[in-house]
């Protein structure tokens, strides 16, 4: 009797322990990607690496589309799932858009291109 109280109480320890493993996990990548996403937001804010800082955060707004308004679509259908979908999928074209062209003529980004370009 003495035995199962012992192994019980171990048990419920490894499993305590293993609900600790996993909330730490989740919290640590929950600032690493708060964390991750300010810093690129702010590199595209000023203008630097524009391009590199953009793609990062197009794998964040898949992730969120996937983990929170696909489960939208399949429960409630497309029309509810663009209704809640609309602000990030401007954000989506948006960071696409930087993607593809690059910041604009006031970026620190074309400061530094124009000045390492050797003039003809």
């Amino acid at each position: 009797m003495q035995l199962n109280n012992r192994s019980f109480i171990l048990r419920q320890n490894i499993l305590q322990f293993i609900i600790l493993l996993i909330y730490a996990t989740i919290m640590v990548v929950i600032v690493f990607t708060a964390t991750f996403e300010i810093f690129c937001s702010s590199l595209i804010l000023i203008g630097l690496l524009t391009r590199i800082a953009a793609f990062p955060l197009i794998i964040i707004m898949v992730t969120a589309f996937v983990t929170t308004k696909w489960p939208i679509m399949v429960d409630k259908g497309f029309w509810a799932m663009a209704h809640e979908y609309r602000t990030d999928f401007a954000m989506t074209m948006l960071l696409i858009y930087l993607l593809n062209y690059g910041s604009g003529s006031l970026s620190i980004d074309s400061k530094i291109n124009k000045s390492l370009k050797p003039e003809l």
